[in-house]
Formats: C-alpha cells, structure tokens, sequence
C-alpha cells in the first residue's frame, strides 16, 4: 500500500485520523497508560494526550506509526499553559512542534480538533 492509504492522502486527514484515535490500516491502536513526564492516554485519547489535571505549556501526541518499535512522542508548546485548552475556545497561532514539519503539522492540527468546542449561538 502507499503511504497516503495508509497514513492518509493529507495533513488534515492525517491530524483527524490521531484526533480520532484511528490507527494506520492493518495495525493496532496505541495502548493507554502514563508516562514518566505525567502525559496521559487513555481509550478515547490513544494519539493526543488526555491533559485532565496536567498542569503545564505542552501536550504530547503520539506519532501515527507508534508501535513498539517506534515510539515517538510529539511535544506541543501552547503559550499560557493547557487551561487554554481546557476552555474548548482557542486558537493554535503560536503553538509550536517539535516535528519536522514547517507549516501547520497534523500534530497540532491533531490537538485543536480533539479539544476544540463548537460554539452555537
């Protein structure tokens, strides 16, 4: 298979596929647990952390071709701390990653759909 089918054909694609815990075709999703720095997964966060009580600037998200071989972790700075994200309303100009990537990395995109609020008037 290509990579886009099986990782997905865009960055967007890519970021909703973490945003929904959907692992790459023909592989498991990432187990839960907790890491050493605090970062949480759990059933409904496998790829974008679980910030719940974190108290901190950054959020950690999985690479999609975490596995027990590869076992990348992402790390988001978010100025002003996850608060930011707790409120559901925020925007990610400012956010940085520590990927590779120079525009808008599917991490981040990855990390405003998971937490972000629709809001309805």
């Amino acid at each position: 298979m290509r990579y886009d089918e099986i990782y997905g054909s865009t960055r967007k694609e890519r970021a909703h596929r973490l945003a929904t815990n959907q692992p790459p075709y023909y592989t498991l999703a990432p187990r839960t647990g907790t890491y050493p720095n605090g970062a949480s997964f759990t059933e409904n966060f496998r790829y974008v952390e679980d910030i719940q009580d974190a108290v901190r600037n950054y959020i950690c998200v999985r690479s999609q071709k975490f596995c027990k071989n590869y076992r990348k972790i992402y790390n988001i700075q978010v100025p002003g701390g996850l608060d930011i994200l707790r409120t559901g309303i925020f925007h990610y100009r400012g956010w940085t990653c520590n990927c590779n990537d120079t525009q808008t990395c599917k991490h981040i995109l990855a990390v405003h759909e998971k937490y972000r609020k629709s809001l309805r008037f």
